[in-house]
Formats: C-alpha cells, structure tokens, sequence
C-alpha cells in the first residue's frame, strides 16, 4: 500500500510510520501465529495445521501487529469465517463485525494439499475480541482495512465501471473491447514504492502467460504519459499502461490504496479486488492455469 504523489495520506504511509518509528519495517518475519505441530495427512492428500495466535502478545504494541497482519492476513482471499464461538459466518458478515473495531482476524486452521500446482490452501479466520489494552491505532488500522476490504467485496460480481481509455502505445480499451479476454488490472503511480517493488514478479506472470490471447495485463496509472516514459527508462513493465487514469481509479473503482489488482471475467465482471496473490490465485483458476510458480507472502 502507498501514498499517492499529490500527498494524500494513505493507510500505508500511516502504518510504514509508526514502524519507522519502532525501529522496524512491515514484512518483516514474525513469529506468532507459526504452526505447533502438523497434524496427520487427511486422507493422505491434505495436511492440517492447527494454529493458537496470542491476541494479547499480538496487540500489545502496533509492531507484532502489523507483522502479524502483513506476512499473515489477506482479506480478499478465500477463506473460512468464524465467529468467537467458533460458528461459521458468511464472509460479509464476519467482515463487518471485523469492522466495528472489536476484533481481530487470525488464522487458526490451514488446510494444505499435497499438490505442487497454484496454492490453494484453505484458510480459517476467526474473530478473537480484542483486549481493553490495545493501543486505538491498532482498532483504527483494523476497521480502515476492513472497510476497504467490504468495498472491495461489494464490488465483486458487478460489471467493470465503463472506461474508454488510450495507452501510451496509442492503442484504445474500452469494456466492449476487453470482452471475451480475462483481464488483469493492476492501478499503480510512479512513486510508489510497494508498486514498483512488485513489478519484476509481475513482469514473470505477463511473459508465463504471453501465449494466452484469451488473457490482458492492463495497467491504469495515475501519472501522465511523459512521467511514465521517464520511469520506464529506468524501470520495465510488461503491462499495457494507460496513463492519466486518476479519476477512472479515485472516482469509478474509488481505489484507496497502491497497488491494487482488478480480476476481470470474459463477460466484463469483477472477479476478485485485492493483492497480487490474491488475483494471481483466482486467475489461474478462471483460466485454467497449472504452475509451480512461487506467489510471494503464500
């Protein structure tokens, strides 16, 4: 996540800050949550992992947390939601008791198969209340990504906002053009770090794929055409780039933070809004893809 050139503070920018000033970066290595033990093979193609994550350990200062949430917890993902009690939720519905601030979202089962294809692990988050004691940055940071994550789910399902844009290289998209291709939409700007950070592995993803007629890797960037050819000297990516896309992204997808992938169907419907992984995992599956390719952070 990033902040945009203009200065408009995003939950990154916030989050990067307070680690600065702990002496620590997000991302880095954290060791609550790890599994305690393995479990035996069910039946002899999945392994189960149990986890016990200490809320209180993790909530005790803003650092294990955003460890904790960073190398950890992903929203857009699929996974199984449950409630204090352990009963099943819908998703939406454990995402807005997420959002009320109360509670944190830790995963305490990972089904893995024994496969060596895209991962498809399966995930179980629970709600744990979240004590008296933790800090008001951490309940704060907790319901702002998670209001961002129930947009984002909203979103899914409904047609692409319509855009008639022109890349850099002259060619024009529109929805009516994309249709019948599954397309991948990453939003970025130039002086975004996290987003430049990810472009060699999506550089990868585009030329795994260049055989695919039936798939598009578009990028709308906030910056203008000059901007960009100047970053693209110094910094290659694969991508179709459309610049001066600012309002299609702040105002019809109302993205809030950098960089933001966008899963599209053949039929011109959002699949999926979240990471990296996250689309990478559900395109692969809507186009039928098998690869031992590694997805960072899973």
């Amino acid at each position: 996540m990033q902040v945009e050139p203009k200065g408009r503070m995003y939950l990154f920018l916030f989050c990067t800050g307070l680690l600065v000033l702990a002496g620590m970066l997000p991302g880095c290595q954290s060791h609550h949550g790890a599994p305690d033990k393995a479990k035996t093979k069910q039946p002899d193609t999945v392994k189960v992992f149990q986890l016990r994550p200490d809320v209180l350990a993790l909530t005790a200062d803003f650092r294990p947390f955003w460890n904790y949430w960073y190398d950890s917890i992903d929203l857009t993902r699929d996974f199984l939601p449950l409630n204090t009690k352990g009963e099943t939720l819908s998703k939406l519905e454990f995402l807005k008791q997420l959002h009320t601030g109360r509670y944190m979202p830790v995963i305490t089962r990972i089904e893995r198969p024994d496969r060596k294809d895209f991962n498809q692990d399966i995930y179980t988050y629970q709600l744990l209340r979240v004590p008296s004691s933790c800090a008001p940055a951490i309940k704060s940071t907790i319901v702002q990504l998670t209001g961002m994550a129930i947009h984002d789910y909203k979103m899914e399902g409904k047609p692409l906002p319509d855009f008639n844009l022109t890349a850099i290289d002259g060619k024009r998209y529109t929805n009516e053009s994309c249709k019948g291709r599954i397309v991948v939409i990453d939003t970025w700007f130039v002086h975004c770090s996290a987003c430049v950070f990810e472009m060699p592995e999506l550089n990868k993803w585009v030329y795994q794929n260049k055989d695919r007629k039936d798939v598009l890797f578009l990028s709308f960037c906030l910056d203008n055409k000059s901007t960009i050819e100047k970053f693209l000297q110094k910094q290659g990516f694969a991508f179709n780039i459309v610049a001066d896309a600012r309002d299609y992204i702040e105002q019809k997808l109302e993205i809030q933070q950098f960089p933001t992938k966008i899963l599209v169907d053949k039929s011109g419907k959002i699949v999926r809004i979240g990471s990296y992984a996250s689309i990478r995992r559900e395109m692969e599956k809507l186009a039928g893809i098998r690869t031992v390719a590694a997805i960072q952070r899973w």
